[in-house]
């Protein structure tokens, strides 16, 4: 027995996965522990099959177990609590993640997949589907690949991937039904979900349903006028704040999820999702005819389908080939009543759907018994138009809402704010554009010696509205002793810019440019003993960054990025439990702005921007903006008695000095000028008063008891236990006038939930 309670535990502790063509993990619970570490399996960022310890890239599991006792709303907290250094921080184009310092006011810098789908919103808003979904029961692990990851999973990986496995039916029929209240959300969410199994097939089905009202938490601002202080208090004091995690215009989440895999090997689901939240740093209510509205907000709607194959060929050859198509319907409210009508188009920033059919096919050969050679290929077209049920006069798209339908479509008014007050002329696109992107890709695993491998992977992607991207990658794998490897690896990664930007750049006679990010890495990977084991990892990253220049409306170069980080892991699994922790230092090695660029929000180390009224804000500091140089995190599952299980996890994140540096060079650019107002002053003070940007502490809880062999309460807490409020930041692209403008925050509340789960 002890043996099968350690082998699946040691799957995830390892950061690595069960193979994707395999039964399960039950699969391996009659495995000893040392036959375990010598079996090949199809593991994250690789092609080829590789042992436990060969990971090519450094990857977070986060089980199901991890998942049914983790509290937290959703996938950005989830992720925030087991993968190193990772954060997540608000902006008004919604949640993102932060990982190993690389941030942006979008997910476009990862790949969402869901059991091997990409899931991302091509024209705008990159992974945007499942990361806010307060149910996540439906979920068997979620792999977290850290750095680029083009080279695996095609372009976009510049700065991680984000792979959702959902649950089978195999091993495990019958139903499971939950309830769950959060509070002060006020959050409410049913589940349902069945599993069964015959001789032919297994299936798993899954809904749910979340309505989540939202708490008004005030927003910290700075006004332009130099007036600071929280919205619906000190600022804006006749405003009533935005719910904070409020439902999109009252709307709640919903899942639903149908999965069959056939014992002949074929596997078919298909997937609705929807969810959407006011922006959770937006500043108050709007008001439509008399009445406070929670506004602005994003809401993203999807519907997709998969259907996959793997074939023997011959004895060492197979054939996996996988058909999946999806449609995505996102809106994205705009900050204030442009309109009396709040449907109106031009209360809208961004209103499309886009639909993607891709078909991919994988060859794998055992060439010999010193080589195995994988070859792919993939096809996909994607189509971008009006959203599901809308006019296509409704349409607007484009990163300044540029491309609409015609001179008739709605979005053109002038004095709103639209694609009429701009400087460069609307794109008409009738009911919409397509494009297609072809890519193709291998890998070589070479044994070079007893115990040395060399992995050489490479990938090149062409879409019709952008040049040809490749990313190669080279990585020498050495087992120093049993249970000790020693990984060094070299890898460039790309991501085409959105659709929509490549469509307007081309339709302007201009070429999009890429974003490209180059890393550097060795990690020493070791397994004790069956319960104990630890990674180390080194990394540097040089990356061109790309982002969006509002005076042309182009995405262009905007500067060179060098980052240095190290990262450590270690965990420990008994029969009772497990406890874990990991450690993150990643700084800024060098940055320095593009011609003619002048400011971003990457980091305050280089600047040189003329504010209105007052000096020039230059270059001040030397470390990334948004971002905490250091990070540790624990966390831990404890069955202490018959019945009960408890898990609890904390986190300290250090001072966002890079934001600090971003306020002092603020303050000597204002020094002097007219600017240099009491009121300039004192919100300088509002600011340190209300320790802002400093170091972070969060604790969270939870506590399991099975109440019979078939029912389960739980009672679970965040925010326990915080330092200086638990402040959730928005997203600082950069400073732009004579006041700390940037400076917005939530203090997060704490929370108090609880759920019953009854297996049928």
């Amino acid at each position: 027995m002890k043996r099968q309670l350690v082998a699946v535990p040691l799957l995830v502790s390892l950061g690595l996965c069960a193979p994707v063509h395999a039964g399960g993990d039950d699969d391996y619970l009659d495995l000893s522990f040392d036959d375990l570490l010598k079996i090949k399996f199809q593991l994250p960022a690789a092609l080829t099959r590789l042992t436990l310890l060969e990971a090519p890239a450094s990857t977070t599991v986060i089980s199901a177990a991890d998942i049914r006792l983790t509290p937290a709303r959703n996938l950005y907290d989830l992720i925030e609590v087991y993968v190193p250094g990772a954060l997540w921080t608000n902006s008004e184009q919604g949640p993102h993640l932060n990982v190993r310092g690389s941030t942006a006011n979008r997910n476009y810098q990862y790949l969402l997949l869901v059991d091997g789908q990409v899931m991302n919103n091509r024209a705008h808003a990159g992974a945007s589907a499942e990361l806010e979904q307060w149910d996540m029961s439906d979920i068997e692990r979620v792999e977290i690949v850290r750095g680029p990851g083009s080279v695996t999973y095609g372009p976009g990986a510049v700065a991680g991937v984000i792979s959702i496995t959902t649950l089978r039916g195999k091993g495990a029929p019958g139903s499971v039904a939950s309830a769950t209240y959060v509070s002060p959300y006020q959050s409410r969410a049913l589940t349902l979900s069945h599993r069964d199994e015959s001789a032919d097939y297994s299936l798993f089905a899954h809904a749910s349903v979340v309505r989540t009202p939202g708490v008004q938490q005030p927003l910290f601002q700075v006004r332009s006028n130099g007036q600071a202080g929280f919205v619906g208090h000190d600022v804006f004091p006749s405003n009533a704040p935005m719910e904070y995690f409020a439902d999109f215009k009252d709307q709640p989440q919903l899942k639903l999820h149908l999965r069959l895999d056939f014992t002949n090997g074929w596997q078919w689901w298909s997937r609705f999702t929807q969810q959407g939240s006011t922006w959770a740093s937006n500043e108050f209510k709007t008001v439509f005819a008399g009445v406070p509205t929670n506004e602005q907000g994003l809401r993203s709607r999807e519907l997709s389908s998969n259907v996959q194959k793997e074939v023997a060929l011959a004895p060492g050859l197979t054939l996996s080939a996988r058909l999946s198509a999806e449609s995505n319907d996102f809106e994205r409210r705009a900050s204030a009543a442009r309109v009396p009508d709040p449907n109106h188009t031009l209360n809208y920033n961004v209103n499309f759907a886009e639909s993607d059919l891709t078909a991919r096919a994988v060859l794998n050969w055992q060439a010999t018994p010193w080589a195995q050679l994988a070859l792919g290929a993939e096809l996909s077209r994607d189509h971008f138009g009006a959203g599901w049920g809308d006019d296509v006069h409704d349409m607007r798209l484009g990163e300044s809402g540029d491309i609409v339908n015609s001179p008739d479509s709605k979005a053109i008014q002038k004095g709103n704010g639209n694609s009429a007050d701009r400087l460069l002329p609307p794109i008409f696109v009738g009911d919409g554009w397509s494009a297609s992107t072809r890519s193709l890709f291998a890998e070589a695993n070479l044994n070079v010696g007893e115990h040395h491998k060399l992995l050489l992977s490479s990938r090149l992607d062409k879409n019709t509205y952008s040049n040809s991207l490749f990313s190669p990658r080279v990585v020498w794998i050495s087992s120093v002793a049993d249970g000790h490897v020693l990984r060094l690896s070299a890898q460039r990664s790309s991501r085409m810019n959105t659709a929509a930007q490549m469509f307007a750049d081309s339709v302007r006679g201009r070429a999009s440019d890429a974003e490209r990010a180059s890393s550097l890495e060795a990690a020493y990977t070791a397994q004790l003993t069956q319960g104990l084991g630890f990674n180390l990892a080194l990394f540097r990253s040089s990356d061109a960054i790309i982002s969006f220049q509002g005076f042309d409306n182009t995405d262009r170069l905007t500067g060179q990025l060098r980052t240095l980080g190290a990262e450590g892991e270690l965990h420990y699994n008994w029969e009772r439990g497990r406890i874990g922790m990991n450690v993150s230092h990643v700084r800024l090695q060098d940055w320095t702005l593009a011609p003619g660029i002048t400011r971003s929000g990457i980091s305050y180390a280089d600047y040189h921007t003329q504010l209105p009224g007052a000096g020039i804000q230059t270059g001040f500091g030397d470390d990334l903006n948004n971002w905490p140089n250091n990070a540790v995190k624990v966390f831990g599952n404890w069955k202490f008695a018959e019945g009960w299980t408890m898990h609890a996890d904390a986190r300290w994140t250090s001072t966002m000095q890079g934001a600090l540096d971003g306020l002092e060079a603020l303050k000597r650019a204002v020094a002097g000028t007219p600017a240099a107002t009491p009121a300039f002053y004192a919100a300088l003070e509002r600011i340190a008063i209300e320790h802002t940007y400093a170091s972070d502490l969060r604790v969270n809880a939870l506590l399991e008891y099975a109440i019979t062999r078939t029912a389960a309460l739980q009672l679970f807490g965040q925010n326990l236990i915080g330092r200086y409020g638990n402040k959730r930041y928005a997203q600082d692209d950069g400073n732009i006038a004579a006041a700390p403008v940037r400076v917005r925050f939530v203090d997060e509340p704490a929370t108090l939930g609880v759920r019953f789960t009854y297996h049928f």
